[in-house]
């Protein structure tokens, strides 16, 4: 995968870089050249060990294969009913995800095709299209893991703002072919009083790179939904 991953030939990074002063958000499709996405998505497609991560409330859980096969579907069910947004407005989110590279944890995985992804993104041509990009010299280095939406599963309205992040700026990068918005997983970018300025439709081989913090969120996939919502996720943080 690593040989299999280059920047798309046709990227321009004025005119990205222009988009996202204006806007603090850009789209760059394609991104990687030639099969890389393709090969990427069928590798994600055929991988069984996702862990099922839901936040309801102020609680976080994460439940790996084994735990989830030992809580049977109905158990899994009700815990992804708990995570749905009621009343009180706050931070809620259910979709399932593997790690590939993490700074914080120091959580890395090696020798699959999204490992080796997740190193290119903090190669050097394209942490330089990053910084050119973003006008943000200092970036050093990119968090990625892959995330998996079925059927009702949602992330709701957030900033990608910690007490003490240093997050530059996000991305989701799309691994899903031939989506229509009726199917749900629509990555949604808020105004301050919470109405929809933008929104992206999932598309395949395209990198949707935003400034931190902004509002967004991912709309609940459909029970209609063909295929799950695949891509890869994650912050651009300083050196």
């Amino acid at each position: 995968m690593s040989q299999a991953c280059a920047l798309h030939p046709a990227i321009d990074p004025a005119a990205l870089r222009e988009a996202y002063a204006r806007d603090r958000r850009v789209q760059i499709a394609p991104f990687l050249a030639g099969d890389g996405a393709a090969k990427l998505r069928d590798h994600l497609s055929d991988r069984e060990d996702w862990t099922l991560a839901l936040r309801a409330g102020s609680r976080e859980f994460a439940f790996d294969p084994a735990q989830q096969a030992e809580l049977g579907p109905d158990k899994l069910a009700a815990l992804r009913s708990l995570a749905a947004p009621g009343e009180e407005a706050g931070f809620a989110y259910a979709y399932e995800r593997i790690v590939a590279r993490l700074r914080q944890s120091g959580e890395q995985e090696s020798g699959t095709p999204l490992a080796d992804f997740a190193a290119f993104l903090s190669s050097d041509p394209v942490l330089a299209l990053l910084r050119n990009v973003t006008g943000a010299d200092e970036i050093g280095f990119v968090d990625a893991k892959a995330s998996r939406y079925t059927p009702g599963d949602f992330l709701t309205l957030h900033h990608d703002r910690q007490d003490g992040s240093t997050r530059i700026a996000a991305y989701v990068f799309g691994l899903t072919e031939g989506w229509r918005a009726e199917n749900g997983g629509l990555l949604l970018f808020h105004e301050p009083g919470g109405e929809i300025e933008r929104g992206f439709v999932p598309a395949m081989n395209a990198l949707t790179l935003f400034a931190v913090p902004q509002g967004h969120s991912v709309s609940q996939v459909t029970s209609f939904a063909p295929v799950p919502r695949l891509s890869v996720t994650g912050w651009l943080l300083p050196r």
